[in-house]
């Protein structure tokens, strides 16, 4: 296989399970400070959507890309 087929195929198997799914991580931060004592805060944020589905045709484009008979070859 071609490199661009096997990237292409990673992003539409990663994208769609990002879509389909939906993926999350983890934030974290500090929101109080006084002398030794610290308090975090942890966030859990989402992946949109969309992102999954704008890798998914990304990769459909580059196999499709790749597949395609060139000219002159």
């Amino acid at each position: 296989m071609r490199r661009l087929t096997i990237i292409g195929v990673i992003l539409i198997i990663a994208g769609l399970f990002v879509a389909l799914r939906g993926v999350s991580y983890r934030s974290h931060r500090s929101d109080v400070r006084v002398g030794d004592f610290q308090a975090y805060v942890e966030e859990r944020r989402a992946i949109p959507p969309w992102i999954g589905w704008c890798a998914a045709a990304i990769g459909l484009t580059l196999v499709a890309a790749d597949v395609r008979p060139r000219r002159g070859a």
